[in-house]
């Protein structure tokens, strides 16, 4: 059972939302705590400008790095992306990020959402 089936149970999953503009790597988010599967939501579009907007989820063992790339999101340009990856948190490292790098002059507007179980919540039998 993936955690999207199971979204409509809020008090069991937690989401974290970012929402970043301009060219950042993102802040450490520690995963330690999660059980299962973990899912990011991407969306982000261009409201201005020319150029492209690559997104990547990224993940490390500690907060300052080295950071390996897990999953490069579609890259934004004339089109929108809104795209959902779902992993499973025993091939992630501690930590994750997200990672934007916009090239050009684009004006574009990512958000990003994580959602998991924590350990000590229920999860939800089918």
């Amino acid at each position: 059972m993936s955690v999207l089936d199971t979204a409509s149970n809020i008090k069991s999953i937690r989401q974290i939302w970012f929402l970043i503009s301009g060219d950042t790597l993102g802040g450490a988010l520690d995963i330690n705590d999660a059980y299962g599967e973990i899912i990011v939501t991407v969306q982000a579009f261009r409201i201005g400008g020319a150029g492209t907007c690559d997104i990547e989820l990224q993940t490390s063992d500690a907060i300052g790095g080295p950071w390996d790339d897990v999953f490069a999101f579609d890259q934004v340009g004339a089109t929108s992306v809104l795209q959902n990856k779902i992993l499973n948190k025993q091939d992630l490292k501690r930590y994750i990020r997200i990672n934007y790098d916009i090239t050009g002059v684009a004006t574009v507007v990512p958000n990003a959402r994580i959602m998991y179980y924590p350990t000590l919540s229920p999860v939800p039998v089918p």
